[in-house]
């Protein structure tokens, strides 16, 4: 190996390396910084500024206002850009695998990020009948995972070559509907497949989930600070593409670097108050997975409560809320703060109810099955 080929590894190692110290420290940052924001808007002052737990909530931060911005931008890039590529008209049609596939894979974040066993074992009402939604979940996933690439298949396949098996190679330069209309017609049915499995798995988890529908009109003031974020960047990408100047175009990304922060601090505010609470602890956010129940003659305080939900530990104090919480979504109780010393013995029980979230639908009439 000569000296210019191990030159330019090692200059690709060191790039490699600086990237992902950036990187690890902008996750490290945006997981103190909502972390900061949630639990001092309760009140808690005290914040160490050393803690594994911030990598966790900055990643889960990032992962989500990222996918938000980019799947919807991407998807809907590549569907046009296909359709003008073979000068195609653009219809509203369009629209139909853009929204199916956006909402498959934000069920599958869903999934992955907020839901917790209850949600997981929910049963919705529809037309007097009661669908569990962990039975209608695979049978969702298994559609959408055969429907959707088959899109792709069918359009661009050319299926006088195969990659593997029955699966044809695809080239970006065909369009098959446009040769032949059997095949047109059926990838209109198709998508007609992905658009009702698309509505039918929503509403069997809007009316099985029941606090989903107040949670995502709260998440859409987040979406708000995510598309200003977006319109910001795209702005800032923008004006630095008009300048050929070396000189202007770091002016014009130092001039924009406070509107990108203010929009990114804008994004983090909204998310540690309406996101951020409503992610398990056990995935980086603030929802209790598990209720400590203090033991009978085992508290050092008889102003602790029998049972409580830790909000934030320090080293000297314990910082919890009574499970009493009325409406997690949207209520602030007094957190009590419990000095270590006094806090005696407690367990810690698994929820399994849906509590907190599910505190405010308690005086409601449950309809069972």
């Amino acid at each position: 190996m000569n000296t210019d080929r191990i030159k330019d590894i090692q200059e690709k190692a060191t790039l490699v390396g600086t990237s992902g110290t950036v990187l690890l420290g902008f996750i490290y940052v945006s997981g103190y910084l909502v972390n900061s924001l949630y639990v001092r808007s309760r009140g808690i002052a005290p914040l160490p500024l050393l803690k594994a737990q911030y990598i966790e909530t900055g990643l889960v931060f990032i992962i989500l206002t990222g996918m938000l911005a980019a799947i919807p931008a991407i998807i809907a890039w590549m569907a046009i850009h296909g359709r003008i590529k073979h000068n195609q008209r653009v219809t509203p049609t369009i629209f139909i695998p853009i929204l199916a596939t956006t909402n498959f894979l934000l069920v599958i974040l869903f999934w992955a990020i907020f839901v917790t066993e209850a949600e997981w074992e929910a049963k919705a009402s529809l037309f007097g009948l009661f669908i569990s939604v962990k039975r209608v979940f695979p049978i969702y996933l298994v559609t959408m995972l055969l429907v959707l690439p088959s899109l792709v298949v069918l359009r661009m396949g050319n299926f006088s070559q195969r990659v593997f098996l029955f699966i044809p190679k695809l080239d970006p330069n065909r369009e098959n509907t446009l040769t032949s209309k059997p095949l047109s017609v059926f990838i209109q049915f198709l998508r007609l497949v992905a658009i009702l499995a698309t509505v039918a798995f929503d509403l069997v988890m809007l009316r099985g989930i029941a606090w989903l529908p107040g949670f995502c009109a709260m998440g859409s003031y987040y979406l708000v600070t995510v598309a200003f974020l977006i319109g910001a960047s795209c702005l800032v990408v923008y004006l630095t593409g008009i300048y050929g100047d070396m000189h202007t175009r770091a002016t014009v990304w130092g001039v924009g670097m406070p509107l990108l922060l203010a929009c990114y601090y804008f994004c983090a505010i909204a998310y540690s108050y309406v996101i951020y609470n409503n992610i398990p602890v056990s995935r980086g956010g603030k929802l209790p997975t598990a209720k400590a129940v203090v033991d009978v003659g085992n508290s050092g305080s008889a102003k602790i409560p029998p049972e409580f939900y830790i909000l934030e530990e320090t080293e000297n104090t314990v910082y919890v809320l009574p499970t009493t919480v009325a409406n997690w979504f949207n209520s602030h109780e007094d957190v009590i703060a419990i000095p270590r010393s006094e806090i005696g013995i407690y367990r810690l029980v698994h929820i399994v109810s849906g509590e907190p979230r599910n505190n405010h639908l308690t005086r409601r009439q449950k309809v069972t099955p």
